[in-house]
């Protein structure tokens, strides 16, 4: 008797524990499941910013260029218009884009020019005002001479920085334009592959519109 007893109790036991077990089971899938419905949608979010910084990192003008040449391309998903309608649009956004482009930098480096100046005009005054101040006074020739050795090498010094500012500035500047030159020849690249393309179809599609238009000749003449 006891030892049924026993068994019925181990039982109920094995029984139980394997509820729990079960129940927790589905509990670890459930949460693993929801686990990855999080990361995923992490992952979306995280690759969309990593996106949105990639887009932001491109000089405006090129984005600007990108954009429009992706809604020009839309032209080419339907035969409708003849492609040197097309063509024409494209050379249209291009020479506005060239125009944009080069009265920016011009602007810049009107600019660059004007700072330029002024720090000179600043430098010679603060220098002519040193000397003014020194000349006013009593002082030994020794303190003459270091007084205008320490101006000489203030004087290289400045030309040497403004020297090297200026090549800076030439090389960004050059830079900037052989990118905008690129990217612009690559886009005109990218607009011929899909513009000869497109030609093919249109052609295509005008020589089917005519077998049409002789087809209801002939039935209209039946």
């Amino acid at each position: 008797m006891k030892t049924h007893l026993w068994s019925i109790t181990i039982l109920i036991l094995v029984a139980g524990l394997g509820a729990l077990v079960f129940l927790n089971g589905c509990a670890l899938n459930s949460g693993h499941y929801g686990s990855h419905s999080n990361l995923a949608n992490v992952s979306l979010k995280s690759d969309q910013a990593e996106i949105a910084k990639l887009r932001a990192a491109i000089p405006k003008d090129r984005r600007r260029a990108n954009d429009k040449l992706k809604s020009l391309l839309k032209f080419f998903g339907q035969v409708r218009l003849p492609p040197e309608n097309i063509q024409e649009r494209y050379e249209r956004m291009f020479e506005r884009e060239r125009e944009r482009f080069d009265q920016k930098e011009e602007r810049s480096r009107e600019n660059y020019d004007h700072k330029e100046q002024r720090e000179r005009d600043a430098f010679d005054r603060k220098q002519r005002e040193a000397r003014r101040r020194f000349l006013s006074e009593h002082h030994t020739a020794s303190e003459r001479e270091r007084f205008f050795e320490r101006q000489a090498d203030q004087e290289e010094n400045f030309n040497s920085n403004e020297i090297q500012k200026r090549g800076d500035f030439d090389s960004a500047w050059h830079e900037r334009i052989d990118d905008f030159n690129s990217n612009l020849e690559d886009k005109r690249q990218e607009f011929l592959e899909q513009y000869r393309d497109y030609s093919e179809r249109y052609r295509a599609w005008k020589r089917a519109q005519r077998r049409k238009e002789h087809c209801r000749c002939d039935n209209s003449d039946d």
